[in-house]
């Protein structure tokens, strides 16, 4: 008899799912918008747009095959230095600036709030790293609070009043939305 070996298999990383799964998101809109331009266009008009182009670009995306856009985007990664941070990380900085200005108006003092705000978001692990009251205080400097900013602290004040625990839990599902792109509202 021949001997059966078992191997184990290794676990998923949630992240890496997590990244393909919004990779995915993001090629399927991207194509459908491109597929919804094309039917309203003829040929010509679609090429000369770009439209053909742009459908090549998704297309090497795709097969992970090359495109000029797409090696223009890999140099300009690579020039060196640090790159600006993104736009969902600016609003997740955003997030966590907004959290610990709540947690103030609670009477948590600043240092305090910015404090257990890096807890929060350490422990929900949404950078896979932690995230320190230093980091929330640089991305408070300068930043001043809009209406709309003012708006969402109130809302959230208003539903938790002074239950610490609970404004955490509200901010940490604004942030959970945009990072988890299945989260259904409940």
């Amino acid at each position: 008899m021949a001997k059966q070996t078992t191997q184990r298999r290794k676990p998923i990383d949630p992240q890496c799912l997590v990244d393909r799964t919004q990779a995915l998101h993001v090629f399927s809109f991207f194509m459908n918008l491109t597929m919804a331009a094309k039917q309203q266009t003829d040929t010509a008009s679609w090429q000369r747009f770009g439209g053909m182009e742009a459908e090549q670009v998704l297309d090497a995306w795709f097969r992970a095959g090359p495109h000029p856009f797409l090696q223009d985007y890999e140099a300009r990664k690579t020039r060196g230095g640090h790159p600006a941070p993104s736009l969902r990380m600016r609003d997740f900085q955003h997030l966590a600036v907004l959290l610990a200005t709540a947690l103030q108006r609670t009477g948590l003092p600043l240092g305090k709030a910015r404090k257990r705000t890096a807890k929060a978001f350490s422990e929900a692990g949404f950078l896979g790293r932690p995230i320190t009251e230093k980091m929330i205080e640089h991305w408070d400097l300068g930043a001043s609070l809009s209406a709309q900013d003012d708006a969402l602290i109130e809302n959230a004040l208003a539903r938790c009043g002074t239950d610490r625990e609970a404004v955490v839990r509200h901010f940490l599902d604004f942030v959970r939305l945009p990072w988890l792109p299945w989260h259904l509202e409940k």
